[in-house]
């Protein structure tokens, strides 16, 4: 797919982090449709913004009420998927968020999450990852090993 035309479809989304024991650690969710692992997102509704639109979503899959959402970088994730038929141009955009609350309150509103898992990029990488998700978790981990503190 060419990145020269105006997506189909466009989802905003957060890639949730915190700073353990084990340093960097990233929040990814297991969607029920597809059964695929990604950082929570979702469309916007009429009205929001981008950002209040990363936040709703980010609490909708997670429960995750308090993030520290960073101006930049700004990650971008291109994909083709096939709904009834019919295939779509997707862009999701992302931005970093550090989350300040406890992660005992974790919970999905929407019904569309199977689990959600903290891990280090390096143990994220493991999973099972479409082509897409995995060249941006790569990006997302060069920019953390260097950038986040």
């Amino acid at each position: 797919m060419s990145d020269m035309h105006e997506p189909q479809e466009r989802s905003y989304g957060v890639i949730p982090y915190r700073i353990g024991t084990r340093g960097i650690e990233l929040l990814m969710v297991r969607q029920v449709n597809g059964n695929h692992w990604t950082f929570p997102k979702g469309h916007a509704e009429e009205g929001e913004t981008v950002e209040q639109t990363m936040v709703r979503e980010l609490y909708e899959e997670t429960g995750i009420s308090e993030i520290e959402l960073q101006e930049e970088p700004v990650f971008e994730e291109r994909y083709t998927f096939e709904r009834e038929g019919v295939f779509v141009d997707k862009l999701v955009v992302y931005r970093l968020g550090k989350t300040l609350n406890d992660e005992s309150h974790y919970h999905d509103t929407t019904g569309e999450i199977l689990e959600r898992l903290w891990g280090t990029p390096e143990e994220l990488l493991q999973l099972s990852l479409f082509p897409e998700k995995r060249a941006l978790l790569e990006e997302v981990q060069k920019y953390v090993c260097t950038d986040v503190r």
